[in-house]
């Protein structure tokens, strides 16, 4: 790698936010692993030493990149070079220089073991409306109430614009 290009990666930070919260679950939630070698056909995502379930960084970032996306221009509208979701998320997924993400979203694992429900569900046709034949599946949902502890941390950086980055 070229040491002009070293340098112009280098993060130059000046202030570290950091942001801690809960995340309390209103409703049963599947968090699923996408494995599918279980007693289940979408299982929980969980932590391999603890069994608690598992809430990725990446799964939260995205969410909230679509929110301050779909907020900023509304839904369904394509994502903008130097908008509010690439200042705090970072360049677009075919954007080679792009920028890092100045917002860092640590994973999170449950406070407790969880307690979790079963769910059947059914493949719907999407041309008849109608279920699809030997098609049943079942999912694993973590139960409302379950807790997940968060930390963001927002770099700062010697040349960035701090009030884009904390406006609205």
């Amino acid at each position: 790698m070229s040491d002009e290009r070293l340098k112009r990666n280098q993060r130059h930070i000046v202030e570290r936010i950091v942001i801690r919260g809960t995340l309390i679950l209103d409703t049963p939630t599947c968090l699923g692993s996408g494995d599918a070698d279980g007693s289940t056909d979408m299982m929980l995502a969980r932590d391999s030493i603890s069994s608690h379930a598992l809430l990725t960084g990446a799964s939260i970032a995205g969410a909230l990149r679509n929110y301050v996306h779909e907020h900023e221009h509304g839904y369904g509208q394509d994502e903008q070079n130097h908008s509010l979701s690439t200042s705090l998320f970072g360049g677009m997924s075919k954007d080679d220089d792009g920028n890092q993400s100045p917002l860092i979203i640590n994973d999170s694992i449950s406070s407790k073991i969880p307690k979790t429900e079963l769910r059947d569900g059914v493949k719907i046709n999407s041309n008849t409306g109608t279920a699809e034949e030997k098609e049943k599946y079942d999912l694993e949902l973590l139960q409302a109430g379950t807790e997940f502890p968060l930390c963001f941390e927002l770099l700062i950086e010697r040349e960035a614009n701090q009030a884009d980055l904390l406006k609205d």
